[in-house]
């Protein structure tokens, strides 16, 4: 019996060898570093703040601390892991704030040369909800994030939030 169970519980947690998918996993690459941000809030003004962008785990992991430090979001922080799925050859990434909130997104690059990561989800009205972030107008040090909503099914979108990136010297 204690031979079955073994045998049952080797069989079920042991995953099948897979190939890697081959992938670019150095499409994000420009994003490491150290930022200065800038955003308009709202009612117009600047607001600032920063973000450290580093590889971890063999170099296979990006990591971002976000932090906002003027302006209406002074005091929003927030981190995320990003990837390429190897098996998939999928860019993911999982975003966690101090707003509780937890956000799994997928990316890539998409046709126009724009890297992005987006997720999709129904809404407490009960329809389909589509956001993205698209990173932009990219150069060695600086670059623009867009922070976009959809509800037509991506028909149109929205950007309620767009950051302008300077690499700190």
């Amino acid at each position: 019996m204690i031979r079955l169970l073994l045998t049952t519980l080797i069989c079920t947690f042991t995953l099948p060898a897979q190939q890697p998918v081959k992938s670019d996993s150095s499409l994000f690459d420009f994003w490491i570093g150290e930022w200065e941000l800038s955003w308009k809030d709202p009612d117009g003004t600047t607001a600032s703040g920063k973000n450290s962008i580093t590889k971890i785990l063999d170099g296979t992991v990006i990591r971002e601390h976000f932090e906002a430090l003027t302006g209406q979001s002074k005091g929003f922080k927030g981190e995320s892991v990003s990837l390429l799925d190897q098996r998939t050859g999928e860019w993911k990434q999982t975003w966690v704030d101090n707003q509780y909130s937890y956000l799994p997104f997928t990316g890539g690059d998409e046709k126009s040369g724009e890297r992005f990561f987006a997720q999709e989800f129904i809404g407490k009205k009960g329809f389909l909800v589509k956001q993205k972030m698209v990173f932009r107008s990219i150069t060695k040090n600086s670059f623009t994030w867009d922070w976009m909503n959809s509800l037509d099914s991506g028909k149109t979108w929205i950007t309620n939030w767009s950051i302008n990136y300077m690499r700190k010297k």
